[in-house]
């Protein structure tokens, strides 16, 4: 941060596809992928998106680079209003919103075609809505962080409460799970709203 002049502007330039905020980012051998927000890319071709934030509480699948969604459900609708998703495999969605309620979803592609999405466990601890969530395959969890100014370690194979973080002074906004540490625990990046 104490060195920002020596940023150079990189030689591989973003597709003009996201018009709007960029939701998520993922970085490839083929290049830089960004898709906007309430939006999510699905590994590990990262060549299919996985949308929400519809007034009708439905989800989408979608083609990566097509503002064209290929598939849709309704079956979020119970579950009110989805406010984040992270996607941690090709076939694992994970949700959360107003509710409180942490889903993890599956899904599984027929022909490159979405076919069906299945709820395969509700996660219970948050007591307002949860705002945040970010995934670790490396670590093989995941973490909510919610209104309730609390985040909850999740464990992603066994899809059970691991731990839950103190309570912070606001609201958290975001999430992030650094892979790359060296020593055999994970750290937690915390962002709050102000």
């Amino acid at each position: 941060m104490s060195s920002l002049q020596n940023l150079k502007l990189s030689p591989v330039t973003i597709k003009d596809y996201p018009k709007g905020a960029i939701g998520h980012i993922v970085h490839t051998e083929k290049g830089i992928l960004a898709v906007e927000k309430n939006k999510v890319l699905i590994p590990p071709l990262w060549n299919k998106t996985f949308c929400w934030g519809f007034e009708d509480f439905t989800c989408c699948f979608g083609n990566y680079g097509s503002e064209k969604n290929v598939t849709t459900f309704e079956c979020m609708a119970d579950w009110g209003k989805c406010l984040c998703a992270v996607c941690p495999s090709a076939t694992t969605v994970i949700t959360s919103g107003t509710s409180s309620v942490v889903c993890v979803w599956e899904f599984s592609l027929i022909k490159d075609k979405v076919k069906c999405l299945n709820l395969r466990q509700a996660l219970y601890g948050h007591t307002q809505a949860v705002t945040c969530l970010a995934a670790s395959v490396t670590y093989s969890i995941f973490v909510s962080g919610s209104d309730d100014r609390t985040c909850i370690i999740w464990d992603l194979n066994q899809l059970t409460y691991i731990n839950r973080l103190p309570a912070h002074e606001a609201s958290l906004c975001s999430v992030a799970i650094n892979n790359s540490t060296v020593r055999s625990s994970f750290i937690i990046f915390l962002l709050m709203y102000p």
